[in-house]
């Protein structure tokens, strides 16, 4: 485990401690599963030239090919709610329906894995993520086939907001 991830990992076990009373959502069901989930063995972290860190392949990725997998914990934070834009950096909407979270919010996630690293493109992404609440985990799979060495990108939706670079 890459320090940037323990890093999240730690603040994601913090919260889910602050939070250990909450009352999931009528899209989480039983969280008892067994799944052992795709680890990014084809993908790298580091310096990326559209700003910051990106995701890069280090072998070719196929079409359709799951390439990773990530749990998230789902935090007691909605979107809705006034948060820090240094945590809304890094936290992904939990996509919901049901009435509660229509009324108050989605729920904010934090996940592992290289979910909050990977870079934003408006159209040609490679990538795209599915949620699975019950489970708790996000899959990532290739929607084109990605080059060895070639950034691996992701469509954030149509309400991202360009962030500007954050004071540390």
């Amino acid at each position: 485990m890459n320090t940037y991830t323990a890093t999240y990992e730690k603040l994601a076990q913090r919260l889910a401690e602050k939070s250990g009373t909450s009352i999931p959502c009528a899209s989480e069901s039983d969280q008892s599963h067994q799944k052992n989930l795709v680890k990014p063995s084809k993908l790298q972290v580091k310096k990326s030239k559209v700003g910051g860190y990106g995701v890069f392949a280090i072998e070719d990725i196929s079409k359709g090919e799951v390439v990773e997998e990530a749990p998230f914990i789902r935090s007691d934070f909605r979107d809705k709610d006034k948060m820090a834009p240094q945590m809304i950096q890094v936290c992904y909407t939990l996509p919901c329906k049901c009435k509660e979270c229509k009324a108050k919010g989605n729920f904010m996630l934090i996940s592992s894995g290289n979910i909050h690293i990977y870079n934003h493109l408006d159209d040609g992404e490679d990538v795209k993520f599915d949620y699975f609440p019950e489970k708790r985990f996000i899959r990532v799979t290739a929607i084109k086939d990605i080059k060895k060495g070639q950034e691996v990108f992701h469509n954030y939706g149509d309400k991202y907001n360009h962030w500007e670079e954050l004071d540390n």
